[in-house]
């Protein structure tokens, strides 16, 4: 039996790649002559780079960048050599990750990390660079990474803006001029797994700006900052890519991005998809299983599970998904490709109980389906004998 093993990450207890040898070892448990194939699945947050680079075959640079506020921190990004290809998460230096709830602070974050680990990559020889933007602690339009890269910002007195975080407001002026011009001999592909643009209902700030710490008093200064930079942006670039999707993801340094280094942004699991040949793969399989933490209303929208099925529909080849919690009729996912939604938990615990055992809670789901799956060829095959 050849088995393709392509799970999300289960957000805050195993990456990507743990939940997929997870499952691996389930299945080896039980069936130790089954052919598996690995390929970990990202949407372009955090466990992206090691998606992409388990599924090439590249390796882990480590560098250091600063964090959100400016401290330097131990840091990385991916290579592939055989095309010279760095891969990196903007949550590795810029992310969320990096700051208790305490320490939320969307004047002060900023991107500038993002733009070292593009220099870092840049150094190394990229000739494509593919930088994942979900999970960003900012609000600051990309600016912080833009100053990393050379591009100067002034206020009202010409003077020069360092380290302004999301206060956009305060820019008058933008200068390209020392721009890197190693910039616009590379190809920057981003992996987003959101398609908002820059400003309104649906923007960076009045859908994400909460939870970067953005109060509710606050709302309309950072969005009037942020069409402020939008507006010098364009008039300085000639280009008006404020509605494009996606430019609203990481507090618009998807915009920062598409804007000055004409970047093409992606959705995450496509990108993957494309770099792993994962439709490939799930052809040439016998049953595919994924997995993420929350089988939702949110999965219909082009989350991994689903994602996966509908590539596995074309197929015929059957979709099992793990899932650390399930809402929501399993009839609706059955509709959409998925063949068997499994959850991992299997005795009573607290959430952050099932946080902590992620991976052994799915070792055990995976060996707990191989059972099952073993004992129904059994009934089979003696009914058909029979």
């Amino acid at each position: 039996m050849k088995v393709l093993i392509a799970p999300d990450s289960f957000k805050g207890s195993v990456s990507s790649l743990e939940a997929a040898e997870s499952i691996s070892h389930g299945i080896k448990e039980i069936d130790k002559e089954a052919e598996l194939k690995i390929i970990p699945i990202a949407d372009g947050g955090e466990g992206t780079t090691e998606a992409i680079i388990a599924g090439t075959g590249g390796e882990i640079i480590k560098c250091q960048a600063q964090n959100p506020f400016g401290k330097t921190i131990d840091s990385y990004y991916g290579w592939i050599s055989d095309n010279k290809t760095a891969v990196i998460e903007m949550a590795a230096a810029s992310g969320i990750i990096h700051l208790s709830n305490m320490e939320l602070n969307p004047h002060k974050a900023s991107t500038y990390g993002t733009g070292e680990l593009i220099k870092h990559c840049i150094d190394k020889g990229a000739k494509v660079i593919i930088i994942g933007i979900g999970g960003s602690a900012t609000v600051d339009g990309g600016v912080g990474c833009l100053n990393a890269l050379g591009v100067k910002f002034y206020d009202d007195n010409n003077a020069i803006l360092d380290n302004i975080g999301g206060e956009l407001g305060k820019i008058s002026k933008i200068d390209i001029s020392n721009m890197d011009k190693r910039l616009f001999e590379i190809k920057i592909i981003v992996a987003c797994d959101v398609t908002n643009p820059l400003l309104g209902e649906k923007g960076a700030i009045r859908v994400f700006g909460r939870q970067k710490g953005v109060k509710e008093e606050e709302i309309e200064s950072f969005e009037n900052g942020m069409e402020k930079f939008a507006r010098l942006s364009e008039n300085l670039t000639g280009k008006y890519m404020r509605n494009e999707p996606g430019t609203g993801a990481a507090g618009g340094l998807g915009f920062a991005l598409k804007t000055f280094l004409n970047a093409e942004i992606k959705n995450g699991l496509e990108l993957i998809a494309e770099l792993t040949e994962l439709e490939e793969h799930i052809k040439n399989s016998d049953l595919v299983i994924t997995g993420e933490g929350s089988v939702d209303e949110q999965s219909l929208s082009g989350k991994v599970p689903v994602g996966i099925a509908n590539i596995a529909s074309k197929y015929n080849v059957p979709v099992v998904a793990f899932a650390g919690k399930i809402s929501g009729e399993a009839d609706v996912f059955i509709n959409r490709g998925i063949d068997l939604i499994i959850p991992i938990v299997d005795e009573a615990m607290t959430l952050d109980q099932a946080m902590v055992n992620g991976s052994e809670l799915i070792y055990k789901a995976a060996k707990r389906f191989m059972q099952t799956l073993k004992l129904s060829k059994v009934i089979y095959k003696e009914g058909e004998e029979r």
